[in-house]
């Protein structure tokens, strides 16, 4: 009965508590990338893994009942290349036609989040072939998003999506040329005025 009566509900725990838990519980932080935490109200050690070099931290607050607690740490900084490094035999795009909308494909883009997403979903919104575009992130812990396009048949969602691409590829290469001219232009302003200003000083 005592066991029916425990919650599964997970919580989050604020950070500064886990890690205040964990400083305290340890004596201050430790050399090397393993630590023991002291989460529980029985005193109890929970060994979890802990990269002191990690800026980001996932705490799980787990209740299992009102005398234990269990902390779940999930360091990202050692697995960090994986959110951007392909795996062996992935491809970087992966296209599946949609048999159910008639000139419809969903297109599986690995590795990226919503910074290409949303930018790519901008880009087919405005051509006049694309009904519909729209993209979404199936877990937020996974670098993936999935793109769904259809268009009106004059041309293929694929020839739609590279078309976008080659088009804010442009767009992109447009824009760090003008940011790089008007940087250069004020950084020569700028020292344009110090120099006046110091001769006019003497």
């Amino acid at each position: 009965m005592a066991l029916a009566m425990r919650s599964c509900k997970e919580y989050l725990l604020p950070p500064e508590t886990a890690y205040a838990r964990w400083r305290h519980g340890n004596g201050g932080p430790r050399v090397g990338h393993q630590s023991t935490i002291n989460v529980s109200h029985d005193q109890q050690q929970r060994s979890a893994p802990f990269d002191r070099k990690s800026r980001s931290l996932l705490f799980l607050y787990t209740g299992l009942s009102s005398t234990t607690v269990d902390i779940h740490v999930l360091t990202y900084s050692s697995i960090s290349y994986e959110s951007f490094v392909l795996a062996s035999g992935e491809n970087k795009v992966e296209m599946e036609i949609d048999t159910r909308i008639p000139s419809s494909a969903i297109f599986t883009f690995n590795k990226e989040d919503h910074t290409l997403g949303n930018l790519i979903r901008s880009r087919l919104l405005q051509s006049s072939h694309v009904n519909f575009a729209a993209y979404k992130v199936p877990h937020p812990l996974v670098p993936q998003f999935q793109l769904r396009v259809q268009t009106d048949g004059e041309i293929t969602p694929k020839e739609a999506v590279i078309t976008a691409c080659h088009e804010l590829v442009r767009d992109l290469g447009i824009l760090s040329r003008e940011f790089t001219k008007e940087y250069e232009l004020r950084k020569m302003v700028g020292a344009s005025q110090q120099q006046n200003g110091g001769q006019d000083a003497l």
